[in-house]
């Protein structure tokens, strides 16, 4: 999020400890820090997350998503549930929300997983294919995007069990 899909490199630590680089004793190189791209990135970054009401904005979509997911599996009968924070959120292919790592590891349907992320994507909707990553609401996205999303969620999830899925 730093570099808004830029590369980036930041480093944080006590003052005491960076004075040494601050006041140039010390030299600190890295590949990124020093991008100007990816620093005007950074920048305007954090100018849109000032804004306010920018934090509820995205928690709100990102609920929006979380809890219409889990509704368009339900009526489609496939065993999926959304959980998360706010705008950061995985689908569980499984009877429950997963309590920690271990049960989400256990509950984990790969295949499932698998089967929804090709027919989202050929329904126009990308995300990680990867079933323990996560899915993000950026300041990008609107309701809009939220509402196309559910909708090929929700095509998507009939399609699963017209294929025999639960």
């Amino acid at each position: 999020a730093i570099g808004a899909g830029f590369p980036l490199a930041a480093v944080g630590g006590r003052r005491d400890i960076f004075e040494a680089v601050i006041e140039g004793r010390v030299i600190h190189s890295a590949t990124y820090h020093t991008n100007p791209v990816g620093l005007a990135a950074c920048v305007a970054a954090l100018k849109e997350m000032r804004v306010p009401g920018f934090f509820d904005r995205i928690t709100r979509l990102g609920q929006m998503l979380q809890t219409g997911l889990t509704e368009a599996a339900q009526k489609a009968g496939i065993q999926a549930i959304a959980t998360g924070v706010g705008p950061l959120f995985q689908i569980s292919f499984a009877d429950h929300a997963p309590k920690n790592y271990r049960d989400a590891v256990r509950s984990l349907d790969v295949e499932a997983y698998r089967e929804f992320w090709a027919l989202m994507l050929e329904r126009g909707v990308l995300f990680n294919p990867h079933p323990q990553e996560c899915w993000f609401v950026s300041a990008a996205h609107t309701e809009h995007e939220v509402e196309l999303t559910l909708a090929a969620a929700a095509a998507a999830f009939a399609a699963m069990k017209k294929n025999g899925r639960s």
